[in-house]
């Protein structure tokens, strides 16, 4: 057997074994490789069991034997053939050939579509199938043509411009003739070949011409019918049956084609696309549409407002991805519309235009009405950090702009806004990308502290802005061109960097601090404010917008006293007088007022400033004395009271200001009182800033140590007889009283703006529906100067009180006020809500206390003073609680304008036709008060209850608060900004009862052991007060408390909060008459027919729960009293749902026993009828009438009403019955 070759046997024991092998043959390879011929022969296929001898036919036989023949002819031809070809190298010398005389058959260039404006590629030309064959063989024939005879291109060209020239010489007739003879020379075999090369073919394919047929026209609409709306490349939205040709590009869409534009789902379609120019379009195309939904153009054209559909269906998702596109037209228009959408224009346009001659100067906060409620804020801060990024959208569309951590798949926490930064700072776009980008952080610090905090917290965002476009050097500026026309604004100092700024500092003091001391804007806005606009290639317009935005910049950070903006305001002293001087002597009101309009604007700033800077130099001898003493002013954060500095600057310092003020304001309404002079916002705005300046000036001044009473007086007199009176008798003036009525946002009947927002991105609402401007800040509004000059003359009154005492007051007296309150009065109120509408009640509120105190003023005038008052009191919005102290204290509750009451009281009115027997009632004490006495005691208590009602619908920390913003104390002020509330209202107008509902959620809440169930004597006084009150309104001024439009079942719901918040109230003598005389009042004069009662309070889930606690009240307390039945029963008219009288009737029956009211006693109230009719058709409650009366609860002699009711619809209800049978 033979061995393997083992390792380190040598060479010739190998060749041993190799010789071994040899000679004993036989030996089978254990891998045999197999190189199968690839021709098919038979001789080629290799032996095996297939291939045995096996019988066949002759017929195969013969087969075999032809076919073999011919393979070994074949097989020997071919092996001939070999052997007679030479051997060659395989790589042999390169030999340049000549090329064949036909070129190679071209190849399709690649699909390449061409750009297009509107975002789709350019239509391609379709071919036939014929015209794809001819193709291939080239773009001509070369038979014809002859492109493969001739090799010189410039021979081609001679010929045919020769063939072109014959062609041009000769006439149609004979190029026919010509044709013809050509033709007939020819055979059909060659005129059909020709044909045939013909693009396209002659085969006329319908199918594919079917795109280039007329579309269909829309179907025909019904009356009044809905259509899905379409818009153009502008965010138009276009008629139904617009004709608008194709080539627009308005009809790429698949549903209704006959309708040019695209709807709101394509559109997202676009944005989704994967073509760079469709999401360019589409973006565009939102970006239009969210312009003019905040404008208000879509609000009468859609039943549901477009930014809340587009909210709903993903736009702010689809806008932030568009964010990190790499094209810059699609981030371009993605910044362009995410500013659109949860921004808004108008309303900083109307914002800008309010100041600086709003009370305060305060700034607004926007957030959504989600996070404007104080419950759902605290729950949103406690899950958002579970939720994700969609739900957090839903909630609060700027919150989740800011950032917010992912439930999971990140543990880091995720801030939009770095990408923000990264875009500013390494891409550097464009100038609109940069101001639609800043608008967009603008808005987001508008929404709330935190939410400006994380814009000032984003590490490089503020810095990156301030380097940018808020620059130290503006040298570039003074030589270069002009900014209007620079494609990038970097390096350019820009108003919306400022703007954003100004809203970051008036959130807060620590902001503003920010600010200050670590960006050093004060450094900034120093440069800009000595800018000289004529030395610089800005355009005017912008430099002068830039020194606006920046002297209100600066009046911001004066409003908390920081140190370097009041250090700068005595550095730059002299700049400040040279201003004024500038304004005295060059600035008219009367000519080119054009021209002027931005001077006007810098001017009304420059104002506000230096009236700030008064505010600040005020404090200096206060907080002087207390350092001095070592006495605490602000508390810190653990409570202590901390010792401030006195500022830098002090009252001698600004001691010139006044006078040149004064001068500027003397010399403006001297050119306003002209009969010729032509009012203009900008030019009232500014008079209205030196208004608001004197009107600091003087009421600072009696505080300072330098004051003296009789130059005072004598300064206050000289600026009312010789500045003031004249422009009151002016005719100018009373032109600008009778234009309130129509700039009055109290007497508009306009719907506000805030309707068309979604609930989780808010707006100011400055644009009401329909697109008007909110009246108060339109072009023509008299408010700019009447709000501050009225501040002014109440101001100057109460320094000296015979001021205006011995002469009629022309303002108070015109008949232009009369007018616009008694509109006032009877108006809907429907944008009391909206923000500007405080600066018209703080107008308002200084007409009434100045009525306060004319002596001039007769008694009718002062019943209306009286209720614009009651209409003006729940119209305050929060922020502005001292007003609240002021109408209540010093009109509402004043003697001199409830003179009719005075006439009662004296006995002098009669009121015996209105006079009631009251319900006698077997409760411990007996109300003995009729009409008169309560008359006579509202009239008497007038003071106190002033002082009640301000003490417990205030709280003083609100008051205090409110002061401070109002008088401008910087030391003690924090914020600047009214954040933006779930109600911006203080009062309801159900005001005169609110305590009652603060009386029953403390009466809710677990009570301590030691405390007892009893009223206090304070809480009863305060109930006493606020029945007083609303008696008052319902008795004497039911215009106002009760109009046609008034709801009384809610009066109804709010007056049993008496009952429901004590077990003992109502049992006084005094509550029980005023509460008995309240009802009277609600229930007179058809009163009890309006009661409806399906709308619950804001106490009670639903009118049920309320009416069963109601019942369960009289059940156990009530000893049966008459005025708590009387209330009990009135729910129980037929016209008012089954609901009362199936509880009262069926689970609460235990109660029927005690109303022992009889049917007269009812029916000086409530007509009978009332209870009778319509008669009862509910089964199950006629089966419970008859069961209170079979078992006894009701009877005809104890409860004598509920006898009547149950018996008669029990006797109708048989009746009918035996009637059907």
């Amino acid at each position: 057997m033979l061995r393997r070759p083992r390792p380190g046997e040598t060479d010739e024991e190998l060749l041993r074994q190799e010789e071994e092998m040899v000679a004993r043959g036989g030996v089978q390879p254990s891998v045999k490789l197999v190189r199968p011929d690839k021709r098919k022969t038979d001789e080629g296929a290799a032996p095996g069991p297939g291939n045995k001898d096996a019988p066949k036919s002759k017929f195969a036989q013969d087969r075999a034997t032809k076919k073999k023949k011919e393979g070994i002819k074949d097989q020997t031809v071919l092996a001939e053939s070999v052997l007679n070809v030479p051997r060659a190298a395989v790589m042999g010398r390169v030999v340049e050939r000549e090329a064949a005389l036909h070129p190679p058959p071209p190849s399709q260039p690649p699909w390449c579509p061409l750009p297009s404006p509107h975002g789709f590629p350019q239509p391609t030309t379709l071919t036939s199938l014929v015209s794809l064959q001819t193709f291939k063989l080239g773009g001509s024939s070369y038979i014809l043509q002859g492109d493969g005879v001739l090799r010189n291109k410039s021979e081609v060209d001679e010929i045919h411009q020769e063939n072109l020239g014959r062609l041009s010489a000769m006439s149609h007739a004979e190029r026919l003739r010509e044709r013809q003879d050509l033709l007939s020379n020819m055979s059909e075999e060659q005129i059909a070949f020709i044909r045939s090369l013909r693009k396209g073919g002659g085969k006329l394919e319908m199918d594919k011409l079917k795109w280039m047929s007329d579309m269909p026209a829309p179907k025909p609409l019904k009356d009044n019918e809905g259509f899905v709306a379409r818009f153009n490349f502008k965010g138009d939205i276009l008629p139904y049956n617009a004709d608008i040709s194709y080539r627009q590009a308005l009809h790429h869409h698949g549903e209704e084609p006959g309708r040019a534009g695209y709807s709101l789902d394509e559109i997202f379609q676009l944005v989704r696309s994967q073509v760079v120019q469709q999401r360019h379009q589409g973006l565009s195309i939102l970006g239009e549409i969210f312009r003019n939904a905040k404008e208000g153009l879509y609000d009468l054209c859609l039943e549901t407002p477009l930014v809340q559909l587009a909210v709903e269906a993903g736009a702010v998702l689809l806008l932030r991805f568009s964010l990190d596109d790499a094209s810059h037209l699609v981030y371009k228009d993605g910044v362009r519309a995410l500013h659109h959408l949860v921004a808004s224009a108008p309303d900083e346009l109307c914002l800008a235009l309010a100041q600086p001659w709003t009370p305060g100067c305060l700034e607004a906060g926007v957030s959504s009405q989600l996070f404007a409620s104080d419950k759902t804020r605290q729950e949103l801060a406690k899950e958002e950090q579970d939720l994700k990024d969609h739900e957090v959208i839903k909630l609060d569309v700027v919150r989740a702009l800011v950032g917010w951590t992912p439930s999971s798949g990140s543990d880091c926490q995720f801030n939009p806004l770095r990408p923000r930064t990264y875009l500013l700072e390494k891409i550097r776009p464009d100038a609109e990308t940069v101001t639609h980008t800043i608008g967009i952080l603008t808005r987001v610090a508008r929404h709330s502290l935190s939410a400006a905090w994380n814009v000032a917290s984003t590490p490089r965002l503020l810095a990156v802005i301030i380097e940018s476009f808020l620059p130290h050097n503006v040298s570039q500026l003074l030589t270069g061109k002009s900014v209007a026309s620079m494609s990038c604004v970097y390096g350019v100092p820009l108003r919306h960097a400022l703007h954003l700024l100004r809203v970051l500092a008036a959130k807060g003091r620590q902001l503003a601090a920010l600010l200050v001391n670590t960006h050093h804007i004060m450094d900034r806005l120093l440069v800009y404010v000595a800018l000289e606009p004529s030395e610089v290639s800005m355009p005017l317009q912008e430099a002068l917008l830039l020194s606006q935005e920046a002297y209100a910049m600066w009046s911001v950070l004066l409003a908390y006293g920081l140190t370097k903006p009041v250090e700068s305001v005595a550095s730059f002293y002299p700049m400040f007088v040279r201003q004024l001087v500038f304004y005295r002597d060059k600035v008219p009101l009367n000519l080119d007022q054009h021209s002027h309009k931005f001077n006007y604007d810098v001017g009304s700033h420059l104002v506000a400033a230096l009236g700030r800077a008064v505010q600040v130099a005020a404090t200096h001898s206060l907080l002087e004395v207390r350092a001095r003493l070592n006495q605490g002013t602000v508390a810190g954060a653990d409570g202590t009271l901390a010792v401030l500095p006195p500022p830098p600057l002090t009252w001698s310092h600004l001691q010139d200001l006044p006078c040149l003020v004064e001068t500027c304001l003397a010399k403006w309404l001297s050119q306003l009182a002209r009969e010729d002079s032509h009012t203009t916002y900008p030019a009232l705005r500014l008079v209205g800033s030196c208004c608001t300046f004197l009107t600091t000036y003087y009421s600072k001044w009696k505080d300072q140590t330098s004051y003296s009473h009789e130059e005072c007086l004598s300064r206050t007199e000289n600026l009312y007889n010789n500045i003031i009176s004249p422009f009151i008798n002016s005719p100018v003036f009373i032109k600008l009283l009778s234009a309130l009525p129509s700039h009055s946002s109290l007497c508009s009947s306009l719907r506000p703006g805030t309707s068309r927002d979604p609930i989780n991105l808010g707006s100011l609402g400055c644009i009401t529906e329909g697109g008007t401007v909110v009246p108060i800040v339109q072009p023509s509004s008299p408010f700019p100067l009447l709000t501050p000059f009225s501040t002014l003359l109440l101001t100057l009154n109460t320094l000296h009180p015979a001021l205006i005492h011995p002469t009629p007051d022309r303002l108070l007296e015109s008949e232009e006020i009369a007018a616009y309150l008694k509109k006032v009065c009877v108006s809907p109120r429907s944008l009391v809500s909206q923000w500007l509408t405080r600066a018209e009640i703080y107008f308002l509120c200084n007409i009434l206390q100045l009525a306060g105190t004319s002596r001039s003023v007769g008694s009718a005038r002062r019943v209306l003073f009286h209720e614009a008052a009651l209409c003006v009191l729940p119209c305050i919005h929060k922020g502005d609680e001292h007003l609240v102290k002021e109408l209540l204290t010093k009109v509402i509750c004043a003697p001199e304008f409830t003179c009719d009451l005075a006439e009662i009281a004296r006995g002098l009115g009669d009121m015996t036709l209105t006079d009631y027997e009251p319900l006698k009632s077997p409760a411990l004490h007996q109300p003995a008060l009729n009409p008169s006495q309560m008359t006579r005691n509202v009239y008497n208590a007038l003071a106190s209850i002033g002082n009640e009602l301000s003490s417990v619908l205030i709280t003083k920390k609100e008051l205090a608060a409110s002061s401070v913003l109002v008088s401008g104390i910087p030391f003690a002020t924090n914020s600047i900004t009214i954040s933006h509330m779930e109600v911006p209202l203080i009062l309801d107008q159900f005001w005169p009862l609110t305590p009652l509902k603060y009386g029953l959620k403390s009466r809710q809440k677990p009570q301590k052991l030691e405390e007892s169930s009893q009223s206090k004597p304070e809480e009863i006084l305060t109930v006493t007060r606020c029945l007083q009150m609303t008696y008052m309104g319902l008795k004497h001024r039911p215009r106002i408390l009760l109009p046609a439009s008034a709801s009384h079942s809610s009066w109804l719901q709010h007056l049993s909060l008496a009952f429901l918040s004590a077990s003992d109230l109502f049992l006084d003598p005094a509550i029980s008459s005023y509460l008995q005389g309240c009802l009277v009042e609600l229930l007179g004069k058809g009163g009890y027919a309006k009661m409806d009662l399906r709308h619950p309070i804001d106490c009670f889930a639903s009118t049920s729960e309320w009416y069963r606690s109601l019942v369960d009240q009289y059940s156990g307390v009530s000893y049966g009293d008459s005025t708590f039945a009387l209330l009990l029963i009135t729910p129980l008219q037929q016209h008012c749902p089954k609901d009362f009288r199936t509880s009262l009737w069926g689970d609460a029956s235990d109660a029927l026993q005690f109303l022992f009211l009889h049917p007269d006693q009812v029916k000086r109230f409530i007509p009978l009828e009332q209870f009778l009719n319509p008669r009862e058709e509910d089964e199950g409650l006629i089966t419970r009438y008859r069961a209170a009366v079979g078992t006894g609860i009701i009877t005809a002699k104890r409860n004598p009403l509920m006898h009547t009711i149950a018996e008669h619809h029990t006797h109708h209800f048989l009746a009918r019955g035996d009637d059907k049978r």
